[in-house]
């Protein structure tokens, strides 16, 4: 094997994957990091004796790329202390069973015939012969109006943060295709000690530098030069960031390259946790918020889900919330104050099972990009970016969840295709 000096920019899962596998394959790797920690939105804080996941907050047994990395790393794997979810309805948070009509359960079990067999939500390069419509308007036109209201476009929002309009219906499919054949693999999980735990073991032996914003990258004869303060130059560089900070900082990547990165567009949100009395709620894991019935939030998450250790001295717990894209993208220049004084107003309105009295602000999180929209169009773009041969032109890879790999774990399988890639070219 012709090993190779490379350059990972971007330490979040999919960076970290693909490090942690070029450097078991014994090339030497160098990881580039513009903030203090690793992780990205895979990341946890610590604060009055309580973790707030401040982006992913849960897992799924159907992640299998990440329940590997957890085992080999000798991280704690658990189930939710209890998997309940609740949707609104005129002011309600009821079971999905309870919240539909008679009718809309009907329209829900007749979503399964429109499942497609050999597609992989994690991957959705196996589902791009789908990509055919938006998911609300599929829903709308063969479920009907209330379950694209309040099954769909609320699913959508509390995953991705946006409306159902603007994900594709191949993503739908194949989603509902993975539940119609594993259930149980949908049970929400966790990684003991925060989402955080993850990163943190997979960098624990790789070479990264932090606080280290990269802010050109250009490939020369001699290789290619990454600028991060000073010039450094490397065989192959992986480019892990988002999409605009990709297309940002590739001063010599191709046409091909810049149009997609072009193309790709972001949800917005603002993660916030609240301090509550522990046991002040019930045993409602995860709440969808349908836009229908709030435009500012798309969801609520009992975090004593995760267990007694989710629970801190003074006898408290979080009760964690997330805006939809809209209004985030009205929220996130306001400070802080600016900010919590607007939820506390709104929040009760969505989560009947608390008053503002009730609520004690903890911590929040701004997320300018804090999902990809896999909207219709938009695997078929980077299926043909990938068919097209400019995946690792001038040696040069773009790696992340926009690369038609949604969630922590298509990020993460992302990763390590990209390295599985370099690793086969290295051997040639």
């Amino acid at each position: 094997m012709n090993k190779k000096n490379i350059a990972v920019i971007g330490a979040g899962i999919a960076g970290l994957a693909c490090a942690y596998e070029l450097n078991r394959a014994g090339h030497t790797v160098t990881l580039y990091e513009s903030e203090p920690d690793v992780g990205g939105r895979m990341r946890s804080r610590e604060k009055d004796g309580l973790i707030f996941d401040i982006g992913a907050t849960h897992l799924i047994p159907n992640y299998t790329n990440i329940r590997e990395y957890v085992e080999e790393l000798g991280l704690e794997w658990m189930p939710m202390d209890f998997c309940t979810y609740g949707i609104l309805r005129d002011g309600k948070i009821q079971s999905p069973a309870k919240t539909l009509s008679l009718k809309g359960k009907a329209m829900l079990a007749k979503i399964y015939s429109q499942t497609v067999s050999g597609t992989d939500f994690r991957d959705l390069e196996t589902a791009v012969d789908l990509d055919t419509d938006n998911a609300y308007d599929f829903a709308v036109k063969n479920f009907g109006q209330e379950i694209a209201d309040y099954i769909v476009d609320p699913f959508t929002a509390a995953y991705q943060f946006h409306r159902a309009t603007e994900v594709s219906v191949a993503t739908l499919k194949a989603i509902i295709q993975s539940v119609k054949e594993d259930p149980k693999g949908w049970n929400l999980h966790r990684i003991v000690g925060g989402m955080s735990a993850l990163p943190a073991a997979l960098s624990k032996n790789l070479d990264v530098k932090t606080n280290t914003p990269v802010t050109k990258i250009e490939h020369t004869n001699a290789g290619v030069v990454v600028t991060a303060g000073t010039e450094e130059t490397f065989d192959t560089a992986v480019v892990a960031t988002t999409a605009t900070v990709a297309n940002d900082i590739l001063e010599s990547g191709t046409m091909k390259q810049h149009r997609l990165l072009d193309e790709i567009k972001y949800a917005s949100s603002v993660s916030i946790a609240f301090r509550v009395k522990a046991d002040s709620l019930p045993k409602t894991s995860i709440t969808w918020i349908p836009y229908v019935e709030n435009t500012k939030f798309s969801g609520i998450s009992n975090e004593v889900m995760k267990g007694a250790d989710l629970r801190n001295d003074s006898g408290e717990q979080l009760l964690c919330t997330w805006m939809h894209d809209g209004y985030a993208r009205h929220m996130l220049e306001r400070t802080d104050e600016q900010i919590w004084e607007a939820v506390l107003e709104e929040f009760p309105k969505i989560c009947p099972w608390v008053t503002k009295n009730d609520l004690t602000p903890h911590d929040l999180e701004r997320w300018w990009e804090a999902m990809p929209k896999f909207e219709h169009g938009h695997l078929t773009r980077v299926h043909e970016f990938l068919e097209s041969g400019e995946q690792g032109k001038n040696n040069i890879w773009l790696c992340g969840d926009y690369m038609n790999a949604p969630w922590t774990e298509g990020a993460l399988g992302n990763g390590k295709r990209v390295a599985a890639a370099i690793i086969s070219q290295s051997a040639q």
